[in-house]
This record gives C-alpha cells, structure tokens and sequence, in this order.
C-alpha cells in the first residue's frame, strides 16, 4: 500500500508520501503562511505514523520546491524530528550574496494575515538555518545540514532566448533490482544575463548600507527589504518571481493497474457551502459518505506543482514522463491563482482530480473565484486543503 498525504497547513503546502507499506518515505514542500503550529502540529502526526519503531524516523528525500517562507518554514522542525537522507533545493547560482539576499527577501516579509505570527528571532534563526544548507558562511550551527542538498543539475536545456534553464532528473525506487516507483523533478530557473543584472544591483544595494550583514541591514533600516524588493522586480517584473522557477515532482507507480482510494472527509463539503455562500452557486457532485474510488487500467500519475508557473517545455516535459498514462492527480499551482490556473488551461493539461491547497482569509484571495468557477463549469473534480481540510490517497 502506498499512501499520499496533503496535509492541513492553510497557507502553504506540506506533501507526504509513503511508500512500499511504509519503508520508503518522501517530502515535497513543508511550510506555512499561518501559525507554524499548524505544520509543527502535521510534522508530529505524520511522523508518529511512521510504521516501523526508530529513535528517529527516516524520510529518504525532501524537495523544496521554491524560497517562499510559506513551503518551507517548517523544514527546520521537520529535520528535528525526523532524520533526512537528502535535501533538494532550488538552484540559485554559486554568488552568495544573491543566496543570502533571496532568502532574507522571502522570510524576513512580515505577512498580516489573520492568524499570522510574526516572530523576528524565528524568522532570524529560519535564515541562518537556510544559509547553512546553502553553504554560505552565516552560522556554523546548520552548516552541517549542508552535506544533504542537492540540485537538479541533469539534462539541462535553454531556451530560445537563453534567459531560462530548464533541468530535469529521474530514479527509480524499488526493492532490491526491481523498480517500483519512479520520480521526476523539473525545474525551470533564471539563467546568465538576468543573473548578472542582479549581482550588479546587489552590490550597489549593499555600497549604501556599507554592510553586507542583511539581519542588521533589515532590522535597522524600515526601508531596506522594500528597496531589496525592488531590485527584484526591476529585473524579474512585478508579481512573484521566485514562483517562476518551482521545482515540480511527477511521480507515478512504475507498473500498471492501480487503484486509488479517496477518502470521503477531504473537504468537499467545505466547498460546496463555500460556494453556496461566496459565488452564489452549487458545485453538482454526487457526494459519497464513504470514500471515492478510481480504477483505473493504468497508472495514476501524481503532478505535484507547488506554485510553478507552466509553460509549453514543462508541459511536454510532463507529457513525456507520464507517456501514455491519462489517470492524473493534479495539485493546482499557486493555490489556484488565475494566471496558473490560465497556464494550465493554456497548455491543455487535463485531469481526473485537481488539488486546491490554500488557507482561510489568505491577504493573497486564494483560490481565484476565476479558477473556481472554470472548475465548476467544465465540471471537474477538486478538492481543496486549508487549516481544517487534508486530502489522503492511496495507489495500490
């Protein structure tokens, strides 16, 4: 039995999967927008479900997808309780100052969302703590984290006008020489001149503070992460750069004739009251008090997105790995933001069931009635995840 896990974070993402009854273990995203008990509190549930008895647990990869504080704010906690055999990151270039000036932009942005806890000696400790697995000289105390990361540095391709890099990598797991499951990661990232740019404007930025310590800078000038913020979007344009280059997971078992079981309690009685109230309308579903139940002739194939902007090379990326599978669980980009969802709708990806993760009273208004009602129109499974809400799966 393999099970699959979006677990209740609100804001954020927190993505579990176990495999091979329980003896192989993975993680894609861990983080929140919200209080950070809601992850903390997750972390502990899905680590007590852990089915063998260890001092601690052994999850074998985790995949961050991109530095926004909301899907990795509770990595710290994760390794706390956990012990992680490798880390995947984002790739952000070998210059040090665009690492540490990346991560101070995404966890120093205090956020004022209903509910949000703002913390400054967290949120300082969170960044000495991603310095250290980026191997930039800021805290000895997390630097030996470092010997887990890793980047998709496999099959990398550029695009026409040279500003994207897009990298793929793919293994298998199973037991001993016989494959069982497999993996993609892909990701599409910022490539030479826009690079450049930015180290360019960096410097500057750190001439005026005549310091390169961005905790003191940020601390003492109100200003500074608003400037930081600038610099950015100058040469990344305005919206949310750091999306644009999400490392996506396409996973999938490697044998045929799956059967995926839904259980009932995933939130979509939430949303057709949520509907009912704020758009006026009634999502026609033949609600099922017991579970939902897919068979399928061939693979199920789960596309885990975080908030990855798509375009037409990751659409025939996923297309290629998927092959000639059409039974597909999709997370929905960006917490069902209108231009991910258009990206979608662009590149004509179709699927049998679609993942909303957001949280109640976001200041960002996810999910976009947009993308709710397209979903209701063409008359598509979703099912959404927030503070209260999961959604579990199983592949057999």
């Amino acid at each position: 039995m393999n099970r699959f896990e979006f677990h209740p974070v609100g804001q954020g993402l927190f993505y579990t999967g176990s495999l091979m009854h329980g003896t192989y273990q993975f993680v894609f995203d861990c983080g929140t927008e919200n209080k950070q008990n809601y992850v903390n509190d997750c972390i502990d549930n899905y680590v007590k479900s852990f089915l063998y008895d260890k001092e601690k647990p052994i999850i074998d990869f985790v995949v961050i997808s991109h530095l926004h504080k909301d899907h990795f704010s509770g990595l710290m906690y994760l390794l706390h309780k956990a012990k992680v055999n490798k880390i995947y990151l984002p790739y952000l270039g070998e210059n040090n100052d665009v690492i540490r000036a990346t991560l101070a932009l995404s966890i120093f942005q205090e956020q004022n969302d209903q509910g949000t806890e703002y913390n400054v000696q967290n949120n300082i400790s969170l960044f000495y703590f991603m310095c250290g697995l980026y191997g930039v000289d800021e805290s000895r105390d997390f630097i030996r984290y470092r010997e887990l990361v890793a980047y998709i540095r496999n099959d990398e391709k550029l695009n026409n006008n040279r500003n994207v890099v897009y990298a793929a990598e793919k293994f298998d797991v199973g037991y001993k020489n016989n494959p069982y499951w497999q993996f993609n990661l892909i990701q599409s990232r910022v490539y030479g001149k826009k690079l450049n740019q930015l180290y360019e404007l960096l410097d500057s930025f750190f001439d005026k503070f005549k310091s390169k310590d961005l905790i003191s800078i940020i601390l003492n000038n109100k200003d500074a992460l608003n400037e930081l913020r600038g610099i950015y979007e100058s040469i990344f344009g305005k919206g949310n750069a750091l999306n644009l280059t999400s490392i996506l997971l396409v996973h999938f078992p490697i044998y045929s004739n799956a059967v995926s079981i839904c259980p009932y309690n995933n939130g979509l009685h939430y949303f057709e009251n949520y509907i009912k109230n704020h758009y006026y309308r009634h999502y026609c579903c033949d609600f099922n008090d017991y579970f939902y139940r897919m068979k399928v002739s061939n693979s199920v194939v789960s596309i885990l997105t975080s908030d990855a902007m798509l375009d037409s090379v990751i659409t025939s990326k996923i297309n290629h790995i998927k092959g000639e599978r059409e039974n597909l669980i999709l997370q929905i980009p960006h917490h069902g933001s209108k231009d991910n969802w258009d990206a979608i709708l662009k590149n004509n990806i179709e699927s049998n069931i679609y993942i909303i993760p957001f949280g109640y009273g976001n200041r960002h208004k996810h999910p976009s009635s947009y993308t709710i009602d397209s979903l209701i129109d063409d008359r598509k499974e979703f099912y959404c995840v927030n503070q209260k809400d999961k959604y579990l799966y199983f592949i057999d």
